[in-house]
């Protein structure tokens, strides 16, 4: 690296932080701040400008008003899905089993479970095909996806039958 190569001005480093360089310049400005405090602060600058986004408290019972599939999809569309906790995940499955009538059969809550989880995963991969470049990866994020919405059918069909028992 050219040791002399002066510091990027702020709007660069801003575009940096944003990702908007182009391969270039992101290559001489990631060469540059691995030896440029300065430059590093005014990154971490930046970086305390830029709201946090607002993750929800997921083991509240009333996230975006409710457990629905359209609220799941705001949950993916926030990318906050790895950060859901297990208690936020309890909570919304045992307000969609008491939604369905509070069984107590051990089996028609897996059912119900299972058939949640089943679309919650479906919507994660659709919402992921999305979000990548090349035919074959967008093939394969929605074959999985249709795989997992038979398995809801074949599971949402499963619990009708079950609890005609």
């Amino acid at each position: 690296m050219n040791t002399n190569y002066r510091c990027p001005s702020r709007n660069d480093l801003e575009s940096y932080f944003n990702g908007s360089l182009s391969a270039h310049n992101l290559e001489l400005i990631s060469q540059h701040i691995l030896e440029c405090e300065k430059c590093v602060l005014i990154i971490e600058s930046i970086e305390a400008t830029v709201p946090k986004p607002q993750i929800p408290n997921l083991a509240s019972t009333n996230v975006f008003g409710g457990f629905s599939s359209k609220n799941l999809q705001k949950i993916l569309d926030m990318g906050v899905e790895n950060k859901i906790e297990t208690s936020g995940c309890r909570v919304y499955l045992d307000d969609l089993v008491r939604e369905s009538g509070d069984p107590s059969d051990p089996v028609e809550i897996m059912l119900l479970e299972q058939t949640a989880m089943c679309h919650f995963l479906s919507m994660k991969l659709q919402s992921k095909a999305s979000g990548v470049e090349g035919t074959e990866a967008i093939e394969l994020y929605l074959s999985g996806a249709a795989r997992l919405s038979s398995e809801f059918r074949k599971t949402a069909l499963a619990l009708k039958e079950y609890r005609k028992k």
